[in-house]
């Protein structure tokens, strides 16, 4: 919008970088995962372009422009929203490293005093190394399927397909009483079985087919429900000859599985759908 920016690109600048800052430190503080620190970053570049179009066309053209258009492509066929945005934000982020470095020197070179000079290099070094260390420690304290830290798990898992993972108190008394629960599943021998649920290592311990579209739901709702029942239009040899799922999702279940084709059993922790002969 300012037509003659002169040197009050870089006071815009300084107000692109602070901005960013504060969004990446929002992540941080909200919504700790790797791939959506990597966002800010990825949109910085975009500043550092227009600060230095000639400087930085090439790598604009070829890294960050095609990032954007691998995260509009993702978008468009997935349904994890700003995960999947976020996860391809990282191929730009590339691009806006070189871009952000290019744009320092040229702000570097048209100041004359050496210790300014001096302290934009420190001051672009130290926000590189710090973003270096926030993305390196998340990296080794976050694990993606699990809640808490590496440090609180020790507990070891003694039953079923995660034998001898460690995890924690919670979640491996959440396993193995879902284990226990989903025995008469297991030795159901016949057909596909479905797991109607978000815990998808149930079918690591079932020998029997697959009967959804994936062991992934992306959740237990209608909207997957009615997946379930289009994929069933197209693959009829798929109905599941027997089903789980936990009680809370019964409702939705049947949608899918009506008591005139199932008869169900109810057990400590879900319901158990058996297909009529």
């Amino acid at each position: 919008l300012d037509r003659k920016p002169g040197s009050r690109k870089y006071c815009y600048g300084a107000i692109a970088l602070l901005l960013t800052i504060v969004y990446l430190l929002g992540f941080v503080e909200s919504r700790p995962y790797l791939n959506f620190y990597m966002f800010p970053v990825a949109y910085l570049g975009l500043f550092a372009f227009l600060f230095e179009p000639k400087e930085n066309l090439s790598c604009f053209l070829t890294f960050w422009l095609l990032g954007v258009l691998y995260g509009f492509c993702v978008n468009g066929t997935s349904n994890q929203g700003f995960y999947a945005v976020s996860m391809a934000a990282c191929v730009s982020a590339v691009g806006s490293c070189i871009m952000i470095y290019n744009w320092v020197h040229c702000w570097a070179e048209s100041v004359e005093k050496q210790k300014v000079k001096t302290g934009l290099w420190v001051t672009a070094t130290l926000l590189f190394v710090s973003f270096t260390v926030v993305e390196g420690g998340e990296r080794y304290r976050f694990l993606f399927w699990e809640t808490g830290t590496i440090q609180e798990m020790t507990y070891q898992i003694e039953m079923g397909a995660e034998k001898g993972i460690l995890t924690t108190a919670e979640r491996k008394r959440e396993y193995e009483d879902l284990y226990r629960d989903t025995q008469e599943v297991r030795d159901f021998e016949k057909g596909p079985v479905l797991y109607f649920t978000s815990k998808t290592y149930l079918y690591l311990d079932d020998a029997k087919e697959n009967a959804a579209f994936s062991a992934w739901l992306s959740g237990t709702g209608t909207t997957s429900a009615e997946r379930l029942l289009r994929y069933y239009e197209l693959n009829p040899h798929k109905v599941p000859s027997i089903a789980y799922c936990l009680k809370q999702d019964e409702g939705v279940l049947d949608m899918v599985l009506p008591e005139t084709d199932y008869l169900k059993k109810n057990t400590e922790l879900g319901v158990i759908y058996t297909k009529k002969k």
